[in-house]
């Protein structure tokens, strides 16, 4: 499970395994992303032009490849809109 959040806690430690945290901070604008892996899945934490923050499986489902990975920004690339769907730029 992603527990969503505005603040750093002061102690990381305490996450139960297989929990990820992310901060609103880490992904502050349109088209940002962070992957992340929770209990074996990679998944992508994206936001969304309109502010949303989303979380996608970070695999190709063509090719089983990753899709993103590393922190950053990927409107030159891949545009994520909803329902679910990404596509080229």
């Amino acid at each position: 499970m992603i527990r969503p959040s505005t603040r750093p806690s002061a102690s990381m430690s305490s996450q139960p395994a297989g929990w990820a945290s992310v901060f609103a901070s880490d992904i502050p604008n349109p088209d940002d992303v962070v992957p992340v892996s929770v209990a074996g899945y990679e998944l992508i934490l994206v936001r969304l032009k309109d502010g949303a923050i989303k979380c996608y499986h970070n695999v190709c489902r063509h090719r089983g490849m990753k899709l993103v990975k590393e922190k950053g920004n990927v409107s030159a690339l891949l545009t994520f809109s909803e329902p679910a769907l990404l596509t080229r730029a």
